[in-house]
């Protein structure tokens, strides 16, 4: 599956939005990033493995 033309651009726009909004101070940013960052990574090891 994948993400489209044009869907890099908009996830990138809307996380430069919500960084430029104080998203990186809010109670639990840093844990909530880390943990789908490894889940991401996870995901992609696996399936390079399969």
């Amino acid at each position: 599956m994948s993400a489209g033309p044009g869907r890099t651009w908009l996830a990138s726009s809307r996380r430069s939005d919500a960084v430029a909004g104080g998203a990186q101070d809010a109670p639990g940013y840093q844990f909530l990033y880390r943990a789908i960052r490894l889940g991401c990574r996870t995901a992609i090891a696996i399936s390079q493995k399969v």
